[in-house]
């Protein structure tokens, strides 16, 4: 969030604010840049990670295996998210893992037409590194660098129809993303301690996505991608308990799942490799404070047993 440029009246106390919660107008920073090089390095290695299994010559008959898959997850993903004033400046960035688990169910493996669906429960957690800026009672601004905490959770529902086969489905959906951001409290440059606070979210997201089935090397293989688009989104923040509504936008979000990964019958396991983005523009102001256009971007791995 940040402050609006309305002028505080005299007898407000001096006190510190953190990033995010400060006056747009005079704050310099850095120009945005989109998806910063440690993404576009953990990007390339997920692409690996997938391609290297699937390099030998594809079996002209699929063993679909199974028709259904109802399976435990556990997920490890880089976590991005950037606020941006109007100009394009940088006004904050937060980056680093998280991990989740989950419970999952589809039916993507099955031979014919039909119908197809996903469900998907999944809590997440982890500390990522915060590299921003505070405010102190007279608008002067300094750099700090602390943690935030991420506790969240996630449950996803899509549905649709198998067309063609080889596959072509379309799919739709919803979404209900919820979570807490802590900041933690540290010392800036300027000498002063910025005060940690908390923000919650809640983001009921709609999806339509295009998905196919495919055989490499003799596996199973789902490649879904699609557009989410944000139906309600909630944000509160203990900083004067304040209540925001950023303004919806589209993201895109995209997955590869490589079913049968483990072929043994002891552990029959999958291979998931996903994409995840989230675009929120800027709220209106509410009680001198706002939240700046934020964008999250998430690339992770999940094994599924």
């Amino acid at each position: 969030m940040a402050l609006n440029l309305k002028v505080f009246p005299c007898y407000f106390k001096p006190r510190i604010k953190r990033a995010g919660k400060q006056q747009a107008n005079i704050l310099p920073g850095r120009t945005n840049t989109g998806i910063d090089v440690k993404l576009k390095k953990v990007i390339a290695l997920a692409a690996l990670l997938v391609l290297i299994p699937l390099s030998a010559p594809a079996e002209q008959k699929l063993n679909y295996w199974p028709y259904q898959e109802k399976n435990l997850s556990v997920s490890a993903e880089y976590f991005q998210w950037k606020e941006y004033l109007k100009d394009g400046t940088e006004l904050l960035s937060e980056s680093g893992p998280r991990w989740g688990l989950g419970i999952r169910e589809h039916n993507y493996g099955r031979r014919l037409y039909g119908v197809v669906y996903e469900i998907d429960m999944r809590l997440y957690f982890g500390t990522v590194n915060y590299d921003g800026k505070s405010q102190d009672g007279s608008g002067n601004f300094f750099n700090v660098n602390t943690k935030t905490d991420y506790k969240g959770g996630r449950l996803l529902v899509m549905g649709g129809q198998r067309l063609t086969h080889p596959s072509l489905d379309m799919l739709a959906g919803m979404e209900v993303n919820s979570w807490i951001r802590s900041l933690i409290g540290a010392t800036d440059s300027g000498g002063n301690y910025a005060s940690g606070y908390h923000e919650m979210y809640r983001v009921l997201t709609a999806r339509a996505a295009l998905g196919t089935l495919q055989t490499f090397a003799g596996k199973p293989v789902y490649i879904q991608g699609g557009a989410k688009y944000p139906l309600d989104i909630f944000e509160y923040a203990t900083v004067d308990t304040v209540r925001l509504t950023p303004k919806p936008a589209l993201a895109f979000f995209g997955s590869v799942d490589i079913m049968k990964f483990w072929p043994s019958t002891l552990v029959k396991g999958s291979l998931k490799v996903f994409y995840e983005g989230y675009r929120f523009n800027a709220s209106e102001v509410v009680n001198n404070y706002y939240q700046p256009e934020s964008r999250m971007d998430t690339v992770g791995i999940s094994l599924q047993f």
